[in-house]
């Protein structure tokens, strides 16, 4: 599993190596530097802006198949696809585009889908391991486009290593009437070429060929990969990739429309491609996503407070994070909070979210999932019964655009007064009156749109600053409370092969040894032993990672093993009965070790 150079994806941000170091407004602001490269782009790499004319090209000929349905001659699905956070986007995406296509076509029906590897389930708690399966993928593209007569998939891996993805548009390629759009931010040569287990491809493999086909002026295949530059924290794709990936997938379908309402006659016009004015206008829905991300960071001093605020909650170890939000704020909040495990090694209940009408608000595929137990009761009536009245002054509740609801005047009035630490973030159009009531509250930020109220484009703008702004808290609060050792995430869950891969980099990069033995030191960590015999060594991936999948502390374990300062039950003794921050036991065997 060890590769010969990392992805950009994998990369350490030069923007950030001492983002543990300083206060919370010199973090918001570095923040604010690295998300600005979605937009400038990184290094010699292509940029969002220059990869225009393959947007275009897309939305030409998914406003032609979108013209064949609402024409009544046929029947035509998008599915969006991803894992981890790209699966969430995805769900996000087709939820938001179908109520717009019911705002512009109240007859249309839905014709927008997701799929999540793990199903819905990994909307709420992260299940990384249905991403190393392309078996999987395939057959869930095949459920999502029975009954249609023609089909358009969005496969989303954003580092091109997911073979769940990657058996996605391996299936599409052998649909004559599947179009496959590979979107990622890594340069395809970059793709991930390493074995994947009981399958005959690599990730590589299947996304070249996209590539191959593309360049030959196949129109069924396309590839979209700008290079936005190594995450803030390493490897976290959740942030920048998860925000390109909306932006993309929204800059494509409001542009679709966009040329539908120009041109409602002929889907072969549509068809026949871009010209100078449609790629101005993709241009400007690009431009007005770059307004939004600038129109966040208007009130970092804000943003600073409210990520003390929730790092004061996650610093004890004990207390609790919640989200309460309304509608897409709320919806944002879940994908936010299902992200804290798998990159921050947090309990399952430490960061929750809760969205207005529950799963009524969420338009998932499999419905209301209560019933799997109480991280899955996501409802504000869930928070008030359930909730509220446990909590303490050591919890921080933050508000969420909650006083757009009609509920959220008694929702806010009852944590205020319960007692623990309250704090607000509101994401509006700067011509509509501020919902800030700063009465009782810890923190707010609050955060105007330049965009008018009318603007078309707001709710997606909205949904993009909301989703900045909750990650720049919820990664400041896990910097705060010690998880983040420069900026490497080191107490990340391994639970599948990538996270395995990048587990060993992480142990590599922050003890200066070398791979090899860094890898070693992993199954070490996983295994629980102090050497590793041939027979573990020889085992396949999966089953280490099922192993490791559960286990709190690998890679910090496997980090201060690596460092030759202690034994496996010595660093376990360390982790599991020391007061100090996972960043301060790790950085004092590093030390250690290079006397």
């Amino acid at each position: 599993i060890i590769m010969a150079g990392k992805r950009v994806t994998e990369r350490q941000n030069e923007l950030t190596k001492e983002l543990d170091a300083g206060g919370s407004e010199s973090l918001v602001r570095k923040l604010r530097e690295v998300d600005q490269q979605m937009f400038s782009g990184w290094r010699e790499f292509l940029s969002i802006y220059e990869v225009l004319d393959h947007i275009d090209r897309v939305a030409h000929i998914a406003a032609s198949k979108l013209f064949s349905a609402l024409d009544g001659d046929g029947s035509v699905v998008f599915v969006f696809t991803g894992c981890g956070t790209s699966g969430r986007v995805a769900w996000l995406c087709a939820l938001q585009l179908n109520q717009l296509l019911a705002r512009l076509h109240p007859d249309a029906a839905p014709c927008f889908k997701y799929r999540i590897s793990g199903g819905d389930e990994a909307l709420i708690v992260s299940k990384e391991l249905p991403e190393d399966d392309p078996h999987l993928g395939a057959a869930d593209l095949a459920d999502a486009i029975a009954g249609f007569s023609e089909s358009f998939v969005f496969g989303i891996s954003c580092g091109l290593s997911a073979p769940y993805v990657a058996g996605h548009i391996d299936a599409a390629m052998q649909i004559p009437s599947c179009t496959a759009v590979l979107i990622g931010f890594n340069p395809i040569e970059l793709a991930r070429d390493a074995p994947v287990e009981g399958w005959d491809k690599r990730c590589a493999q299947v996304f070249r060929e996209l590539t191959r086909r593309a360049d030959a002026g196949d129109e069924r295949c396309h590839v979209i990969t700008p290079v936005v530059g190594p995450e803030a924290v390493t490897g976290s794709s959740r942030m920048k990739g998860g925000s390109m990936t909306m932006v993309i997938l929204d800059t494509v379908f409001f542009h679709a429309f966009e040329l539908l309402k120009k041109d409602p006659s002929s889907g072969d016009k549509l068809a026949a491609g871009p010209d100078g004015a449609s790629r101005k206008h993709v241009q400007e829905v690009v431009l007005q996503f770059e307004r939004g991300y600038r129109d966040t960071y208007t009130d970092t001093g804000g943003l600073a407070k409210l990520t003390e605020l929730a790092g004061a909650a996650l610093r004890t170890g004990k207390a609790n994070l919640y989200y309460v939000g309304s509608s897409d704020a709320g919806l944002i909040g879940i994908v936010d909070a299902s992200e804290m495990v798998d990159t921050y090694g947090t309990r399952l209940d430490e960061v929750q979210a809760f969205v207005t009408n529950g799963w009524q608000s969420c338009g998932n595929n499999e419905g209301d999932l209560s019933g799997k137990g109480k991280l899955f009761r996501v409802g504000w009536t869930n928070f008030m019964d359930t909730v509220l009245p446990g909590l303490t002054a050591e919890d921080t509740v933050l508000l969420i655009n909650s006083a757009s609801e009609a509920e959220g005047d008694r929702v806010s009035t009852a944590v205020l007064a319960s007692g623990c630490r309250v704090g607000q973030l509101n994401v509006h159009a700067a011509s509509q009156e501020s919902s800030v009531k700063a009465d009782g509250l810890c923190a707010v930020a609050n955060i105007r749109m330049s965009m008018g109220g009318d603007h078309a484009m707001l709710p997606f703008a909205v949904a993009l600053a909301t989703k900045l702004a909750l990650n720049v808290i919820s990664t400041g609060a896990n910097v705060m409370k010690g998880a983040v050792y420069g900026n490497t995430m080191i107490n990340l869950t391994v639970s599948n092969n990538k996270l395995m891969q990048r587990s060993a980099e992480i142990v590599a990069d922050i003890t200066g040894c070398p791979v090899l033995q860094a890898h070693r030191a992993l199954l070490c960590a996983i295994h629980g032993v102090d050497v590793l015999s041939d027979e573990l060594s020889t085992l396949p991936s999966s089953v280490h990672i099922a192993l490791a999948a559960p286990k709190r502390n690998i890679v910090p374990t496997a980090a201060l093993l690596a460092t030759g300062t202690c034994s496996y039950a010595e660093a376990s003794a360390q982790l599991n009965t020391s007061a100090s921050p996972l960043r301060e036991l790790i950085r004092q065997a590093v030390s250690q070790s290079q006397k």
